[in-house]
């Protein structure tokens, strides 16, 4: 004989149904409602609509549905992410890359993946591979030859949707891009300097590979250093990649100075040539000049950061840094704290959103004045939530939907149904981050999501909106059924099927110890009606 606990026939454990109570109902009263008592001593109808409401009833005059049920099905789940690829993923064609989403959902859900114009990225032999379909599925683009090279392919958009009975989600958008492998060569040009100023070395890198190529070590003499945002004596490498040497001295012009480089995916080091300072006579009066400067910086918050003014002239010019406040208007920068002005250079550590705006760097001597101006925009991750996450709302009844987005900057939000945009109803409207539904309709349940983006980052979050409809009617009946022998399997035909639209519903009857009613726990027999 088969037995099951109440809790075993409830389409959800009982720790996960508060999700699905009705605001002013208690857990227990909703869990109660689904449990009518049958017209049988001893005997119980346990009905329930997938998370819309329930009725019941018994005899000749039900209206059958052709639903068989192995069972009685649970509460529906809409899809829910648990991994999507990020917003930019560069690769080298000497190895390729692979895209992967997860997925929860009840039922289970399956995958799929798009392209920016909506067709669906199918295996391309050789070149693009996709595995996987229920929950988990990676999309690869492989390892390719130069003249394989495919702008459709290797330079796309991409996102995965994911999909079930309850409505549908995406990702955000990927944008993949193919770095074709090739070989660069770094050098360093000869720097000149007056004595008592500086010199500053730039290490070059071909165009075609710069963004991809980060300068790692300079050598001095045989002495190596590293980038970073504190001298080393005389000398200092800036983060950027760029030597100063500071207070030239004739006995320089016998310096031999040469820089080594990486590639982000090929992390053998390229070393350049060997420069030298080239010592000029005397110094005679002259007026600053920057050697270094920078238009915008967009470092991320926690970052830290380093704003060059390196300047020349006789006499050696003083350099002041200013942080230009709409507020405060022009505010001269100190050391303090985070925020320090060493030999010249601007030092932020740990970036916050409140060090974003203009900053100006003035030289000043007796013979003059030079200055540039630099935009820091600090940036944050995105991230976004909709709420509330879960709702239920009847036919004709108004409903909103708020996307709460944090990080930096915010260039769009776009509102998705099913997997696309939301197209414009005269029903539907959107304000600073929330959707307006006026009126619901049989077409608004299923799965929205909020797509926060800008031009690096992007974020979305999903909500679930099923229709609560009018109640099923309680003179619903569901046709009577010989009980099979307790030891053979159930099988369960809903019958109920009045409300509007028709809610899909199951049904099971349990057979209770005792005639009373059933608890949480109770043990009863399986049979079905």
């Amino acid at each position: 004989m088969r037995h099951k606990a109440l809790d075993e026939v409830l389409p959800l454990p009982v720790s996960r149904l508060d999700n699905f109570v009705p605001q002013g109902s208690t857990l227990s009263s909703f869990i109660a409602s689904w449990i009518y008592p049958a017209q049988f001593p001893g005997e119980y109808w346990l009905g329930y609509e997938l998370g819309y409401g329930a009725g019941r009833g018994r005899g000749a005059d039900a209206e059958a549905t052709g639903d068989v049920l192995r069972g009685c099905s649970g509460l529906r789940e809409g899809p829910r992410l648990l991994q999507e690829p990020p917003p930019l993923m560069s690769f080298p064609n000497t190895r390729g890359t692979s895209l992967t989403c997860s997925a929860t959902a009840s039922p289970q859900p399956t995958i799929s993946w798009m392209t920016a114009d909506g067709a669906r990225a199918e295996p391309v032999g050789g070149l693009r591979a996709v595995t996987g379909s229920q929950g988990n599925s990676t999309l690869t683009l492989l390892a390719f030859q130069p003249d394989q090279y495919r702008h459709d392919l290797h330079a796309a958009t991409y996102r995965c949707l994911v999909s079930n009975s309850v409505g549908t989600v995406t990702s955000r958008p990927v944008s993949v891009n193919a770095v074709v492998m090739q070989r660069f060569e770094v050098g360093v040009s000869d720097a000149a300097g007056v004595v008592g100023g500086p010199a500053v070395f730039t290490c070059d890198v071909p165009p075609t590979v710069s963004r991809h190529v980060s300068v790692t070590s300079w050598t001095i003499d045989g002495r190596t250093l590293a980038p970073t945002s504190h001298p080393d004596g005389r000398h200092w490498v800036l983060p950027t990649g760029e030597l100063v040497v500071h207070g030239i001295t004739p006995t320089d012009a016998y310096t031999r100075v040469s820089c080594t480089a990486a590639h982000a995916f090929d992390p053998s080091p390229r070393s350049s040539n060997v420069a030298r300072v080239i010592v000029t006579g005397e110094p005679m009066l002259s007026r600053p000049q920057l050697l270094l400067r920078r238009d915008k910086i967009r470092p991320w918050t926690r970052d830290d950061l380093l704003l060059p003014c390196v300047a020349r002239g006789h006499p050696t010019p003083s350099v002041t840094w200013y942080h230009e406040d709409e507020a405060r208007g022009r505010v001269d920068v100190g050391n303090s704290g985070r925020v320090q002005v060493v030999e010249g250079q601007l030092v932020i550590s740990a970036a916050r959103q409140d060090d974003s705006g203009h900053y100006l760097c003035v030289a000043n001597n007796s013979a003059g004045t030079d200055s540039y101006r630099v935009n820091i925009q600090v940036r944050e991750r995105l991230s976004a939530s909709v709420e509330p996450s879960l709702q239920r709302v009847d036919l004709g009844r108004p409903t909103r939907l708020s996307c709460r987005v944090s990080g930096s900057p915010v260039n769009s939000v776009t509102w998705y149904k099913d997997g696309r945009p939301l197209p414009p109803l005269p029903r539907v409207t959107t304000y600073d981050k929330t959707l307006h539904i006026g009126q619901v309709s049989r077409e608004d349940g299923g799965m929205y999501q909020c797509l926060a983006r800008n031009d690096e980052d992007s974020a979305q979050a999903a909500a679930q909106v099923d229709l609560g409809v009018s109640m099923a009617s309680r003179e619903d009946q569901f046709q009577s059924y010989q009980v099979n022998p307790p030891d053979e399997e159930c099988v369960c035909r809903c019958m109920g099927r009045k409300g509007h639209p028709p809610p899909p519903l199951a049904a099971a009857r349990l057979a209770s110890p005792s005639g009373r009613h059933l608890t949480q726990g109770d043990v009863v027999d399986s049979g079905c009606g």
